[in-house]
């Protein structure tokens, strides 16, 4: 395959990463998930959502793994609690 060729398939696969990674979320498969986002197929925004999800469907590999990239790349921002 050509660069240009596979520079075209990326940005095509890159428009449909959310029903993959769901897909990996449902399947707990935390590894997929991992070189994914290495590879920088989805970012900050839609790492919240793949979060979101994988509590929601209570897959606890895939919200472990999502966490500590959260973690690692973004952090948590502080809750502030008045009383």
């Amino acid at each position: 395959m050509e660069e240009e060729e596979r520079a075209h398939y990326g940005a095509y696969l890159k428009k449909r990463i959310r029903p993959a990674v769901e897909r990996l979320i449902l399947e707990d498969d935390w590894e997929k998930i991992e070189k994914l986002y290495e590879n920088e197929w989805f970012g900050e925004q839609e790492l919240e959502v793949f979060l979101k999800l994988a509590e929601e469907w209570r897959r606890p590999a895939a919200l472990m793994g999502l966490l500590h990239l959260k973690k690692a790349n973004y952090g948590f921002k502080e809750k502030k609690f008045e009383l």
